[in-house]
């Protein structure tokens, strides 16, 4: 047995039924109640679980009316226990992220450059001292340091921090990550499949046009709050004012308020309804004009109603007026309304429902002037004609009508106390988009990604929200697909927009998708979107920060370790001068770069980063254009502290192998200034080189400085420098360096300024030949404006000629020309 407010606990077969109704939108995705019949139903037309009317689901919730149904299915058996299943046996679970299999592939390469550098500087070492070299300390210290140049033990921190900074920022916006890789995969995203209900639209309906005498209302506001203004076509703003002007607008508000069971009410800053969607729609609607139930119930007190059945599909509600009204004139106002008080003239019946059933009880019809006329062929014709264009609009049509001056019989004949009405207009409900839902696939295109929808509604609901989010452009050109046909057929294009799919439709989309190589996002809020959603390779339950991994800006150290071992060969046969020491390439890695990567995880996300297309589903962390950019910065960053340390070593009053006693240890004064030389030059590139990794192609001139971490790792990263030099012991014993004299600093400064005028350089080409981002837009936008200007003062210049000089006017425009 099934009652109003019931969770149906197993999938049952309809036997009996008086109005029932039962919301199925976690089940089939349908976006209103669903009313039940008990008739059989031919297999053809029963191929999707929504129009299966004569069935009701496990976990789906009756809304209305009472049955009684057979139990055919239980447990795993039901529709719910098969999408659980297919939950269970999905191995994606299993799988690496995109970001994992990057991750790896990335550790074998980089163990790879180790072994084989490793094998480079032993060589070297064997060259130079020959067999010896394998008994030196430092020579093992420079292998080992080496490798941990190459290999970015940073990296796994530095992911985990800007992931998690990523899942904040999404948690800010009522988002949960799962798994922290799934945000790097966003990156990959080549197509995005979603749900209608509840995730493109509010998944709640909404009374959004009216139309009553040739006159068409349209009304704002979002789900159940109240708030929200009515404009007419002309663009005015119904008010008070208009609603004592506009008696036939206000009377079908009043059948809205009051032909309606739906109640709303404001608790705790928040509001909430009980009754049907569709009741609750007009309702709120109601409340919008200021003409809530609550407030006409003042002055109207309630005598009876015919409920809403499947049969009449129609509902009437009779009001009597009180005697004393509560403010202002009845404008409920009808023929022979002057009736006497206590008269038949006091009791109205307001009447809403379908176009058919509401029309065949309506006598009358109120025009343009608020006249009531007879109801005849040719306005029956014009209200059919509105009613399919608002249809066409994905709106569900409900009628109107009223009628006064008459006898309420509550036991009698329902047909004759309806017979004889006005009739009033249109009401058009549906469950609107949401607001963000057209801007989003609208970035989403711009960025290359493609967006399908995927609903269990019906065709024509499902196009027309489709087209107004614009995932298509016309419901007529564009494939709007039943999912049915889309299951048994073989599509060599793939439809934008499936309506009424089961599950297993859902599946085959993702299915098809992935032949195709593509990257796919299932976004959706019901059950029956779990197992695509598992299927998926992101799958977002309704709740874009997506994530950067920093770059590993290690190259250049191996540039300057490894041409710096053959370098320093040539200074001397039988030793080794290493350009930088073990204890500076420890420092350079973890305490000068670690902390700058890491806060640039902080970094806010660009203004064009949905303007670039989607990463290919076989590109690793490194593109072709970041090996490029790690190649370059890394040549030019680790040649100018090579050439800084080749010019400090043979420039010095010393010579570079002169021994000095300093602080008690006998130093090649040289060479230990030479190496501080490289260190901090090197160090100083790379605190300018992280503002070069902000954004690959703008230049280092247009960063807006929002990011207080980044500024405050680089002066950090600046300052530690001078302790390293000028703290007596821990420069030479610890660094293996000397201090910098006035000259060394000018040699820094003019390297650093070198490396940063190369980069901007380097971005101007790639701008030139890639194409740029803002700086681009920027840049045609100035030319646009330079250009309009010297037209302006042209034409300005040839008017102020022939004013001066009329004969002069040809001879003038071809000069200017």
């Amino acid at each position: 047995l099934l009652e109003d407010g019931d969770c149906v606990p197993a999938d049952l077969r309809i036997c009996e039924g008086f109005n029932l109704s039962i919301d199925e939108a976690v089940i089939t995705g349908e976006s209103e109640p669903v009313n039940k019949v008990f008739e059989p139903i031919k297999p053809e037309e029963g191929e999707a679980l929504g129009d299966r009317k004569n069935m009701a689901y496990m976990s789906s919730v009756v809304c209305g009316g009472r049955g009684k149904g057979l139990v055919v299915r239980t447990g795993e058996d039901t529709e719910l226990g098969q999408i659980a299943e297919k939950l269970r046996t999905s191995d994606k679970d299993k799988k690496k992220t995109h970001l994992q299999q990057s991750m790896t592939k990335l550790g074998y390469v980089l163990l790879l450059c180790a072994v084989a550098l490793s094998f480079i500087v032993l060589a070297i070492q064997v060259l130079a001292v020959g067999t010896d070299a394998f008994g030196e300390r430092y020579t093992w210290l420079y292998v080992v340091a080496l490798c941990v140049a190459i290999i970015p033990e940073g990296l796994p921190a530095i992911l985990a921090l800007t992931l998690a900074v990523g899942m904040r920022q999404m948690a800010k916006k009522n988002a949960i990550v799962r798994k922290l890789g799934v945000l790097e995969s966003l990156n990959w995203i080549t197509d995005i499949c979603s749900d209608k209900t509840g995730t493109l639209t509010e998944g709640k309906m909404m009374a959004t046009m009216m139309w009553t005498e040739n006159n068409y209302f349209k009304v704002a506001g979002s789900g159940i709050i109240p708030e929200g203004q009515i404009t007419e076509k002309g663009g005015g703003v119904v008010s008070v004012e208009t609603l004592e002007v506009d008696r036939t607008l206000t009377l079908l508000l009043y059948v809205c308020s009051l032909c309606n069971m739906a109640t709303l009410t404001h608790q705790d800053e928040e509001w909430t309804a009980t009754s049907s969607p569709t009741e609750i729609a007009l309702q709120v609607l109601a409340y919008k004009a200021g003409l809530g139930k609550p407030k006409l119930e003042q002055e109207y007190r309630y005598l009876g109603e015919h409920p809403f059945d499947s049969n009449s599909k129609r509902m009437s509600v009779a009001y009597e007026k009180r005697d004393e009204p509560v403010s202002g004139d009845d404008p409920v106002e009808g023929r022979d309304s002057e009736a006497a008080p206590g008269e038949a003239s006091k009791t109205y019946l307001f009447m809403k429902g379908s176009l058919e059933s509401v029309t065949k009880f309506c006598s009358y019809y109120r025009d343009e002037d608020g006249d009531e006329v007879e109801f005849d062929d040719d306005i029956m014709a014009m209200i059919q004609d509105q009613a399919e264009a608002m249809a066409g609009h994905g709106l569900r049509v409900l009628s109107m009508a009223y009628k006064c001056n008459f006898q309420f019989d509550p036991k009698g004949n329902r047909d004759t106390n309806d017979e004889g009405s006005t009739f009033l207009g249109l009401v058009g409900i549906m469950d609107p988009p949401r607001p963000q839902s057209r801007p989003a696939v609208e970035k989403a295109h711009a960025a290359g990604i493609n967006v399908y929808m995927l609903t269990g509604d019906h065709k024509k609901t499902a196009g027309s929200i489709a087209k107004q989010v614009n995932i298509i452009e016309n419901e007529a050109t564009d494939k709007v697909m039943i999912g049915s046909e889309f299951e048994n057929a073989k599509v060599a294009e793939l439809p934008k927009v499936v309506a009424r799919c089961n599950p297993n439709t859902k599946i085959k989309m993702i299915d098809e998708l992935h032949s195709r190589d593509r990257f796919v996002c299932m976004t959706g809020d019901g059950v029956n979107d779990a197992p695509a959603i598992k299927k998926s390779d992101v799958g977002v339950a309704m709740g874009q920060n997506g994530s950067e991994v920093t770059k590993d800006y290690s190259f250049s150290l191996i540039i300057v370790l490894v041409f710096g071992l053959i370098f320093s060969f040539f200074v001397d046969e039988d030793v080794i001068v290493f350009p930088l020491s073990p204890m500076q390439i420890l420092w350079l890695n973890v305490i000068t770069d670690t902390p700058m990567n890491c806060a640039l995880g902080f970094e806010p996300a660009t203004p064009d980063i949905m303007a670039h297309p989607p990463r290919t589903k076989g590109e690793g962390l490194f593109t072709i254009e970041l090996s490029v950019d790690v190649l370059y910065y890394g040549v030019i960053a680790g040649a100018l502290s090579l050439a800084n340390f080749g010019i400090t070593l043979f420039t010095s009053d010393d010579g570079p192998l002169d021994i000095e006693d300093v602080y008690g240890k006998d130093i090649e004064v040289a060479a230990y200034r030479a190496r501080a030389v490289c260190f901090v030059t090197l160090t100083y590139c790379m605190l300018v080189q992280i503002f070069n990794c902000v954004h690959p192609r703008n230049s280092v001139l247009m960063y807006r400085g929002k990011n207080i971490w980044l500024w405050i790792t680089v002066l950090a990263g600046a300052i530690l420098v001078f302790p390293t030099l000028y703290i007596p012991w821990v420069n030479v014993y610890v660094f293996l360096h000397y201090h910098l004299t006035w000259v060394e600093w000018i040699q820094v400064f003019a390297a650093v300024a070198i490396f940063a005028i190369l980069s901007e350089v380097y971005k101007i080409f790639k701008r030139c030949v890639m194409g740029g981002y803002r700086n681009g837009h920027y840049l045609i936008h100035l030319a646009e404006r330079t250009t309009n200007s010297i037209s302006d003062m042209n034409r300005l210049m040839v008017l102020q000629t022939e004013r001066m000089d009329p004969d002069r006017k040809e001879e003038t425009e071809i000069e200017l020309i």
